[in-house]
Order: structure tokens, then C-alpha cells, then sequence
């Protein structure tokens, strides 16, 4: 075979190899019964690649799309003002990933079929900080909040509520070391306050 030929047949092949993936891949637009319009890729009749779907109600998401899903990276955007910015997973936030509210909080971590959950920091409106374990959006596990007006919780959570051990430095400076029960104290523990006095033993309701 000579030079001249191969080089023919590997152009050949390029050529086919091009009109193959177009006739796969293509770039249009389509509207749903539901109301909502893509617009960005196809392949063989499914959203593919890139693209951004819109919703009546105001949703609307731009980014990656695998046989028709929303799967991958992608931005959205909620009727409500908030938007989500990360992975997806079967058209939910799952993975990675970052949503600022309109109330200007925000959240940043892990998110499991669309739910808040794992590890991840959320700053609320109010100036408060909290890192640490997340259950659909609740505070779970081990986690640090700190308040605007310099208390600081760095202990256990179940489903939202203080509780377990935990460390509590309170604004005046006064910090318990102990076992905190909904929110107080509660067993055993240790308050020490700034003028130097000590109360450790067994606390009931807060005292």
C-alpha cells in the first residue's frame, strides 16, 4: 500500500467517523408536555452532553446531561431564588456542591439525593457558622456553631438538637466541658467562669 493511499483511507475513516458522531450528536431545542424547553444537545433523541432545561414555575438548569439525566456538573437555579451549584445525580444535587439561599446563607458540602447530608459548612443569615456533620439538613454527628455574639458550641448533634458531649464557650467567656441533654446541661460536667470559680458535678436542666 502506498503513502498516497493510506493517507486517502485515513481520511476516509476521519470523514466517517465525523458524519457518524453528527448524526449521534446534535444541537436543537425541545419542549415537553410539562411546559418545560431544552435546549442544548442531543444523542440519538436524548438530551446528551450540554444543555439547559426550563421550567414554567422558574427552575431552570444548565450543565451536564448523560442519556437524558441530569447527571454531572451543573448549575441551578429554583423558583423560590436559590441556587444550587455542583454535581447532580439522577436530576438531584448529590455529590459536591454549593447553594446560596435568598436570604444570602449558604451551604457548602456533601448533598445525598438531594438532600443535605454529610459533611459541610452552612452560614446562616443571621452571621452564625456551623461546620461539621449534616443530616436532610439538620445538624448530625460532631459540629462546631458559632454565633455572632461569640458563643460557641463544639460538640454532638442528633437530628438538630445539642446533645452528647460537647465544649461551650459562652459570650461572657464562662465555658462547660460536659454532657449536654436538648440543648442544656445536663449529667456530668464542668463550668469554669472568667473571675476563676469552678462548678463541676452533676448538672439537671442547666443548673
Amino acid at each position: 500500500m502506498t503513502t498516497r493511499l493510506s493517507l486517502t483511507l485515513i481520511a476516509a475513516l476521519a470523514t466517517m467517523t465525523s458524519v457518524a458522531f453528527a448524526q449521534e450528536t446534535e444541537v436543537g431545542s425541545k419542549q415537553f408536555d410539562n411546559g418545560g424547553v431544552y435546549e442544548g444537545s442531543f444523542r440519538n433523541g436524548l438530551q446528551h452532553g450540554t444543555g439547559t432545561f426550563r421550567m414554567p414555575n422558574g427552575y431552570e438548569y444548565t450543565g451536564d446531561w448523560v442519556d437524558g439525566q441530569i447527571i454531572g456538573q451543573g448549575v441551578a437555579r429554583f423558583p423560590n431564588g436559590s441556587i444550587y451549584e455542583g454535581s447532580f445525580a439522577k436530576g438531584k444535587p448529590e455529590g459536591m456542591g454549593k447553594i446560596t439561599y435568598v436570604d444570602s446563607g449558604t451551604y457548602e458540602g456533601s448533598w445525598l439525593d438531594g438532600k443535605i447530608t454529610g459533611q459541610g459548612i452552612a452560614v446562616y443569615a443571621n452571621g452564625a457558622r456551623y461546620e461539621g456533620g449534616f443530616r436532610e439538613a439538620m445538624h448530625h454527628g460532631r459540629g462546631v456553631l458559632i454565633n455572632p455574639d461569640g458563643y460557641v458550641y463544639d460538640g454532638d448533634w442528633i437530628n438538630g438538637v445539642k446533645e452528647g458531649s460537647a465544649k461551650i464557650t459562652y459570650p461572657d467567656g464562662a465555658v462547660y466541658t460536659g454532657s449536654v441533654v436538648r440543648g442544656s446541661r445536663e449529667g456530668q460536667g464542668r463550668l469554669e467562669m472568667t473571675e476563676g470559680l469552678i462548678f463541676e458535678g452533676v448538672w439537671k436542666n442547666g443548673e
